[in-house]
């Protein structure tokens, strides 16, 4: 059983599915993705990314099964908001969840050069998908977030 309403740590598939239909107008989801670093094969990722290399990976059809949970929790017109990354976002792996639209994408600007075969990745990005029926004036009142984020994490407390 979980506690409501305070921060939530274990299996997000468990906790989703423990959760009643069309209950919550908003789910956050910031899944540990596999797919670049499996195609990359760069073979020293736990040298160099200690805590997310920690952290239990999620393979393409959990995260779907996950955000299809969520899109089942969520209230008509709920939002899914979705951390994804370049690899994950030019693949369209996001376009698989017929049950939820993107109506938004925020770009993330973590102020530090990464990785990339052509262009260095600098950040990710947060999907904003929404459950039908689409509507912007009843379920989002705050206008005044930008959609590109700079911020600088501090990687002692958040794993890159």
């Amino acid at each position: 059983m979980y506690t409501r309403n305070t921060a939530q740590h274990g299996d997000s598939l468990a906790l989703l599915r423990s959760l009643m239909a069309c209950c919550t107008p908003l789910v956050f989801f910031d899944p540990q993705y596999r797919g670049v670093f499996d195609m990359l094969n760069y073979g020293n990722e736990g040298a160099r990314q200690r805590g997310r290399f920690n952290l239990p990976a999620m393979t393409s059809e959990y995260i779907d099964t996950c955000c299809r949970e969520a899109a089942r929790v969520l209230k008509p017109s709920g939002y899914l908001l979705r951390w994804t990354d370049t690899f994950h976002l030019c693949e369209g792996d996001h376009l698989r969840i017929i049950e939820l639209k993107c109506v938004d994408l925020i770009a993330w600007d973590s102020l530090r050069l990464g990785n990339g075969y052509r262009s260095r990745r600098r950040g990710d990005y947060l999907l904003v998908l929404q459950k039908p029926p689409l509507v912007a004036k009843a379920t989002w009142r705050d206008h005044g977030i930008p959609n590109r984020w700079p911020e600088k994490i501090d990687r002692k407390i958040h794993p890159m």
